[in-house]
């Protein structure tokens, strides 16, 4: 392993390089020894040029063993030893889907950090939380003891929240970051061409639509619905009438509505919808 003899000092190449190197020192200076004083023998042992080079090709010979031995850990992208933790991941590739009883979630491919409880999902990934449904070009989802603490909708971020079967929440941003407690979601906040479309009620009835354009907001939620929205820099909305607007035309760039591809038991995460 590279790693394993660069933490030693040593390296194979730099290693036979210099044991060929002090061979050949020995062979010149017994050479010198040999013209000036002659071959010099000793009775009942090896002759000294002879035990001296056989010395070296065992080093020669021990080293090379101890590298080829040294072989590359074959899960060395999962796994980081030399920063004293593990470091594993999980690659889902095509059709992923995941399921809990409050949280659902599908998309093309996704990539999970075990160490630090982070999921990263890409290709249409779409996320339902209750009755929210929450789109983005990617999406990185934080959890931590099991629960969602926190998740990124980067780019085209979108929320819709389905009142009934004709009017929708919606809202839409450049970046959108959510906030859970016991992943229950409750806040999101809007970070960059911030589009909403919101409907008043009163006595539990629709009688007016709120569109609006905000750069950053926050969107508040209760018991998993919009509860109220805070526009933050400079906001520009138009409340009408809900009997001068046509509802058919009230929808952001962008919206999909994809509730017949929610998981809605764990046995529909192996049923991918074409």
């Amino acid at each position: 392993h590279a790693d394993t003899l660069k933490a030693e000092g040593v390296s194979g190449e730099g290693q036979r390089s210099k044991v060929k190197s002090q061979k050949k020192e020995i062979k010149q200076e017994i050479k010198k020894e040999e013209t000036g004083k002659g071959k010099q023998k000793t009775k009942g042992r090896k002759p000294e040029k002879e035990d001296r080079i056989q010395k070296i090709e065992e080093g020669v010979k021990e080293k090379n063993n101890t590298i080829t031995n040294l072989k590359p850990q074959t899960d060395s992208i999962a796994k980081n030893d030399s920063a004293n933790h593990k470091q594993k991941f999980i690659y889902a590739y095509h059709h992923v889907k995941f399921f809990k009883n409050d949280i659902q979630g599908k998309c093309d491919s996704m990539v999970a950090t075990i160490h630090d409880s982070v999921m990263k999902l890409y290709g249409k990934p779409t996320f339902w939380a209750e009755g929210n449904q929450l789109t983005a070009d990617s999406v990185k989802i934080y959890s931590a003891n099991g629960t969602i603490k926190s998740m990124q909708l980067q780019g085209n971020g979108f929320m819709v929240s389905e009142e009934d079967s004709i009017y929708y929440k919606q809202i839409r941003g450049k970046t959108m970051t959510g906030i859970f407690n016991d992943d229950s979601l409750e806040l999101i906040k809007v970070n960059g061409n911030g589009q909403t479309i919101y409907y008043a009620e009163d006595d539990g009835e629709v009688n007016a639509v709120n569109r609006a354009e905000c750069s950053n907001m926050y969107v508040y939620l209760k018991s998993q619905k919009i509860n109220r929205i805070v526009f933050i820099t400079k906001p520009d909305a138009t409340l009408y009438p809900i009997d001068d607007v046509d509802i058919k035309e009230m929808k952001l760039k962008g919206f999909v509505w994809r509730i017949s591809e929610r998981p809605k038991k764990r046995e529909d995460v192996f049923v991918w919808e074409k």
